[in-house]
């Protein structure tokens, strides 16, 4: 196995470094490989060592957002009305507030990209209010 197929796991720990949006390039191409049906006998030896290696990078990386919003999630209230203060505060200063993903997508996406967006943010969990929000977004026809 050559250390050069899987040296992108090495950025896992560091999600918003300079190597993150290579990781996570191949980190899709990796996942494209290993879901891609076919027969035992078309598979290598050595792709379990690498699976092991992207297993364990993959972990590496939940686990360094997990450290990254933990003093986040240690902030939020526990009194109900103080709760209801913070979360809707959170329109104002939550995480991702001023994104420029927000903007293009408004302004500048085609529909193409937009499906592509949409069909990324219900991919693992398309609950009846998710689909309901969707219908309410206005969008330009092209």
């Amino acid at each position: 196995m050559s250390g050069a197929q899987v040296s992108w796991t090495g950025w896992a720990a560091d999600p918003v470094g300079p190597k993150s949006a290579e990781f996570h390039r191949d980190l899709a191409k990796r996942n494209a490989l290993r879901f891609r049906p076919g027969l035992p006998e078309d598979g290598k030896f050595d792709e379990l060592d690498r699976d092991q290696i992207v297993a364990r990078a993959e972990i590496e990386f939940v686990e360094s957002l997990r450290r990254t919003v933990a003093p986040l999630a240690a902030a939020i209230p526990a009194a109900p009305n103080d709760f209801i203060a913070w979360f809707e505060q959170l329109k104002e200063t939550g995480p991702g507030q001023g994104d420029r993903l927000f903007p293009w997508l408004a302004t500048s996406a085609t529909v193409e990209q937009m499906k592509w967006f949409l069909f990324q943010e219900v991919a693992g969990e398309a609950g009846f209010e998710d689909l309901l929000a969707m219908t309410q977004v206005r969008s330009r026809q092209s």
